[in-house]
């Protein structure tokens, strides 16, 4: 047997650790067109997006990866972020060049205005009315399905890397120096300073099932990892005090059961009843086990990593 028919079963077979079983998707073992994927975002409940460094958007449906418009609009740009609104409406972030693309189903557009128009774009979130808001280099922007709006901040000049908004429409940003939470029409600013945040980047926020909110950090020596804030109580998940991987957690999904999913740059850590249950280290030697971006489809988990497609069997 050679090498290359070796690698290709090896990478084909569904592992198990612990609970969870998963698969390593490459474009070895596949029709995927790029292993260097920065992006993933459930269609519906069988369709799949991926944003890609050099090959675009690919489709996954749920048999063949197939390419979006291939270059004609995204061009070389990485898609570095993937959202679909309530309205059927999917939104690509683009970097180098700057650029954001909607697509409605049957039509791909590139979205131009005084607000968004060649600007780093890195997160997009919808809260429960249906405004979408885009987040990224001093941009904090609104699209209610037919007018845009800028949205002014207490800090200026920072770069927002995660948005989440709960049930109540309070909307959590974590930028790179620090967090905001907009409530009751106001905003309160976390710092390093005033606050227990243990990191000034905040890479990622997600609100949990029961309102706690999750803050993922952007690494740190002895510091970083994952922060929990409830009712002005904090807790704190690092290397040094539980099991959590990495302290870079660059994304954070919850799911219908209210597990906890955290893409670190070494691999995954999954939590429960506010406690590492599981651990998950998809590669060893000179792979990279750094996780870009997660999506929930159902009962499985979709992970975009710098080495191709990675599906959790939940």
């Amino acid at each position: 047997m050679n090498k290359l028919a070796l690698f290709i079963i090896l990478t084909t077979i569904t592992f198990a650790n612990a609970q969870s079983k998963f698969t390593i998707i490459t474009k070895e073992n596949s029709n995927l067109p790029d292993n260097d994927l920065w992006s993933i975002c459930k269609n519906d409940n069988t369709n799949i997006w991926i944003g890609s460094a050099n090959s675009g958007v690919i489709e996954y449906d749920n048999t063949n990866y197939s390419r979006l418009n291939k270059n004609e609009i995204f061009g070389r740009s990485k898609i570095t972020f993937i959202f679909k609104d309530n309205k059927g409406n999917t939104w690509f972030s683009l970097w180098k060049p700057d650029k954001l693309v909607k697509f409605d189903g049957s039509k791909i557009e590139l979205v131009e205005n005084k607000f968004i128009s060649n600007k780093s774009i890195i997160e997009i979130c919808e809260d429960k009315y249906g405004n979408v808001y885009f987040g990224g280099d001093n941009i904090l922007a609104k699209f209610d399905g037919d007018k845009w709006s800028e949205i002014k901040s207490p800090s200026s000049e920072i770069v927002i890397r995660s948005i989440d908004i709960n049930k109540d429409n309070e909307i959590a940003i974590g930028h790179n120096n620090g967090l905001l939470i907009f409530k009751n029409d106001k905003w309160s600013k976390y710092t390093t300073e005033n606050s227990e945040l243990q990191l000034s980047v905040v890479r990622a926020v997600k609100f949990t099932n029961d309102n706690k909110l999750l803050i993922g950090y952007g690494g740190g020596l002895g510091k970083g990892g994952l922060s929990l804030l409830e009712n002005k109580n904090w807790k704190h998940y690092n290397k040094s005090n539980s099991k959590i991987l990495d302290h870079t957690v660059s994304d954070i999904e919850v799911d219908k059961d209210g597990l906890y999913w955290l893409a670190t740059n070494n691999g995954l850590t999954k939590f429960k009843n506010d406690d590492v249950v599981e651990t998950l280290i998809f590669r060893e030697g000179n792979y990279h086990n750094t996780i870009m971006d997660i999506t929930i489809q159902g009962n499985n988990i979709w992970l975009a990593t710098t080495q191709g497609i990675i599906k959790i069997e939940n």
